[in-house]
């Protein structure tokens, strides 16, 4: 699962910017993934734009507009 990923990743390098890309989000939509501690939300379908903008914002910690497609 994409969580437990994250996680592992965060315990061997915890600065690490990660950012959720699903066609799945449910009712809550990247809000859900932000309180889990991912960096940004991208939902698909999405197009290169639209991820050029979200890696941007997850970057550089523009949580408010992380959440693309939404």
């Amino acid at each position: 699962c994409g969580l437990e990923i994250a996680k592992a990743l965060r315990e061997l390098q915890p600065d690490l910017r990660i950012l959720a890309c699903s066609g799945f989000f449910g009712d809550k939509g990247g809000e859900s993934c932000l309180e889990m501690g991912f960096d940004g939300a991208l939902a698909k379908p999405f197009n290169a734009d639209d991820l050029t903008q979200a890696v941007h914002r997850c970057l550089h910690g523009s949580e408010s507009a992380s959440l693309a497609g939404f």
